[in-house]
């Protein structure tokens, strides 16, 4: 049998008997009352001497792929000797939980230097780094915390997980390096260097800004391009970026990825010229949520025998959800009367946004059509059985005033002109 083989078998048997100490670890600890003190500390001196064996054998290159399974078994050890330190201090009244074999379990109670509080954290995910530079600064503060800064790993662990999180770019970034304690600082000042650059991650986000995906009709309108805009917002906002200095470019962009009719919603009355992009998300996300008001609106079942619409409990309770919106604008969702809305005057326009989003021609209310409407509605302009915001009256007043203001003016100059 060859040397790499025999040293293979070898590792695979070290694992193979940490597998079994670990198990029965965690069964003492299990049943632990306080009696059998000295099995418990045989059980702890057997896991550290199995650890220190395996870190031993954790610094061939030759055995990448067993070193970062190694790991992991090195963690659930670590993991089953805080436990055992937890069950000796309190005398065996330590809470213990359903085991874990994950980093993230293991690092909260590393980080907590082996307390003798052990009740288990949410599971916490360390995301894999792929080498998009704008995602650099999130994974490595994350990285930081759980692995990075932990006194009770030895840096080929540490090299041993970094390897084990990173891909693509990053991986090659780092690919010639073997496992070794010294190599771990060079190719984490290798990745910085190449990743970590605060102007590089500032036009990287300022790009993925300009390249969101358009967004091509009405219906397709969700969170996903407010979403990913405001992600990569907040990756500015955290690098101290004045938003001054790119909301002249990117919000003119933004504006033209989004249908003109939607567009023209959340521009009306507006100096969005001046936008900053807080103000585009804060009139983007108003937008979004009022179309998800309205997808939600229930449908009103046919009228019932008795000549009453029926009302399911669902309906009901949506509907008295939807209560607040009714002091609202029905036109631009303002805190003003329907009347008196000043960013809709177009009469034809407000009964296409009436017709549009469903609402009552009589109330401008939301889940029933005029005709089952049971508002008596009197306009207060023409006495019509209409809402006085829809009346043309008023308009059509203050077009013959116009005209007939005009016409006399013209006459009398026709008068003064001399023979």
């Amino acid at each position: 049998m060859s040397e790499l083989a025999t040293k293979k078998k070898m590792r695979g048997g070290h694992r193979g008997h940490a597998a079994k100490l670990i198990s029965g670890s965690r069964e003492l600890v299990e049943t632990y009352d306080g009696q059998r003190k000295s099995a418990v500390e045989q059980a702890k001196v057997g896991l550290e001497e199995k650890l220190e064996t395996l870190r031993r054998l954790s610094t061939d290159e030759a055995f990448l792929e067993e070193i970062e399974s190694s790991a992991k078994v090195r963690a659930e050890m670590q993991e089953a000797i805080i436990l055992i330190n937890g069950a000796l201090t309190t005398g065996g009244q330590t809470l213990v939980t359903e085991p874990s074999g994950s980093i993230s379990n293991v690092m909260a109670d590393l980080e907590n230097g082996g307390s003798s509080s052990h009740a288990r954290l949410p599971k916490l995910e360390v995301r894999k780094f792929d080498g998009k530079i704008h995602e650099w600064q999130e994974f490595w503060d994350s990285f930081k915390s759980a692995i990075h800064n932990n006194t009770r790993l030895s840096d080929v662990d540490k090299f041993s997980y970094l390897r084990g999180l990173i891909e693509g770019p990053a991986k090659a970034t780092i690919a010639g390096f073997s496992l070794t304690a010294e190599n771990y600082a060079v190719a984490v000042e290798l990745l910085k260097r190449r990743f970590g650059k605060k102007v590089a991650i500032e036009r990287t986000h300022a790009s993925q800004l300009l390249k969101v995906s358009p967004v091509y009709g009405e219906k397709d309108v969700r969170r996903i391009l407010h979403d990913t805009v405001e992600t990569h917002y907040r990756g500015l906002c955290a690098l101290k970026v004045d938003e001054n200095t790119y909301s002249g470019i990117v919000v003119p962009t933004l504006l033209e990825k989004i249908p003109d009719s939607v567009r023209l919603t959340v521009t009306r009355g507006e100096e969005y010229l001046k936008w900053t992009i807080k103000e585009l998300l804060q009139a983007l996300l108003t937008e979004v949520e009022l179309r998800e008001d309205y997808r939600l609106t229930p449908q009103v079942k046919p009228l019932a025998g008795n000549g009453r619409r029926m009302y399911n409990a669902s309906a009901l309770q949506m509907n008295r959800s939807l209560g607040r919106d009714r002091d609202r604008c029905a036109f631009c969702m303002g805190k003003h009367r329907h009347e008196d809305c000043a960013r809709v005057k177009d009469m034809r326009e407000r009964r296409n946004l009436i017709r549009k989003f469903a609402r009552c021609y009589k109330c401008l209310e939301k889940g029933h059509c005029a005709r089952g409407c049971k508002v008596v509605v009197q306009c207060k302009n023409c006495k019509g059985g209409h809402h006085s915001a829809l009346c043309e009256t008023e308009v059509s007043s203050a077009s013959e005033e116009e005209g007939a203001q005009v016409g006399n003016e013209a006459s009398t100059h026709i008068v003064n002109v001399p023979a």
